[in-house]
């Protein structure tokens, strides 16, 4: 129901189709009370929702931090933080991680030379 045409289908309460004089005034009428409230029909939810003094006396989850799940360097994935394989790319995660973390200081070893170069603003 996100897009798209519809038409609207009004009827009484038990299915008939509306006479065409009332049809008329409720599909090109603004937006009004109806004549009378005999013609509404209240719409409740399928599932039952519990009384109010239950709902109150519902015990409050304590608030649990999450996992913080690890990168894989193999693949850039998630995973759990227990994990030594990586079930996504099947590397090493020790492995993975301590190559990427070689990589990147070297990366910053030529950051810093390359700062070195510019010149000042």
């Amino acid at each position: 129901f996100d897009h798209g045409s519809f038409d609207l289908v009004v009827e009484t309460n038990d299915g008939r189709p509306l006479s065409p004089d009332l049809h008329e005034r409720m599909t090109t009428a603004p937006l009004a009370a109806p004549a009378s409230s005999a013609s509404l029909v209240q719409i409740k939810s399928a599932r039952k929702r519990p009384a109010a003094a239950a709902r109150m006396a519902a015990p409050v989850q304590e608030f649990q931090e999450p996992q913080l799940l690890k990168i894989c360097r193999g693949c850039n994935r998630h995973v759990m933080p227990g994990e030594v394989i990586c079930p996504h790319c099947d590397g090493d995660l020790k492995t993975l991680e301590r190559d990427y973390e070689k990589r990147m200081r070297a990366a910053r070893r030529a950051y810093r030379q390359l700062l070195k170069y510019m010149p000042q603003a």
